[in-house]
């Protein structure tokens, strides 16, 4: 099994839409980047622990974000950054709930 480049662009179109260019970027040399590093050997992972790697990012993000949002204190924008790096800490922890659910349709999901 190798990468299938577009339907990677498909599903990033679907699920972030139109204006979302540079983070499609962003996306798509990450993955490049994983490429190069690792090869393939995402393929011979079950989809669990793929899944849980991005539960894992989803924690990091979050905990990053409050360093950041501390950190603003006494910025003279500081007040415009922590509100943005709360929006951010809430879409973090919409990853990290989507992806922990644990029933869906009746059924555990991970």
């Amino acid at each position: 099994m190798t990468r299938d480049h577009d339907r990677e662009l498909r599903v990033l179109l679907d699920a972030v839409g139109l204006g979302c260019e540079t983070f499609i970027a962003s996306v798509q040399a990450r993955l490049a980047l994983g490429e190069q590093r690792y090869g393939t050997t995402w393929t011979g992972r079950p989809v669990e622990a793929l899944v849980s790697e991005a539960v894992e990012e989803a924690t990091d993000l979050a905990a990053w974000l409050l360093l950041a949002e501390q950190r603003a204190e006494g910025d003279p924008d500081g007040r415009a950054k922590q509100s943005m790096v709360c929006d951010a800490l809430r879409v973090a922890e919409r990853a990290h709930r989507v992806l922990t659910q644990q029933q869906t349709h009746g059924r555990a999901m991970w």
